[in-house]
């Protein structure tokens, strides 16, 4: 079986909510820059947290 396309799927389900919350940051940039930047913050977070848990699954 080719592991890539599940390790693809496993990569992109940890990262999509921080690529979420980085759209909605930079769409709220220009209204409420406080919000932005909690966004921009858990997304930043959220990326971290979500390759870290895509490394210990790869390892």
């Amino acid at each position: 079986m080719n592991y890539l396309v599940l390790i693809i799927l496993i990569y992109i389900f940890c990262h999509i909510p921080a690529i979420v919350l980085l759209i909605l940051g930079f769409k709220a940039r220009q209204d409420k820059p406080s919000r932005a930047m909690k966004y921009f913050i858990f997304a930043a977070i959220y990326f971290v947290i979500g390759t870290g848990i895509c490394g210990s699954l790869l390892s």
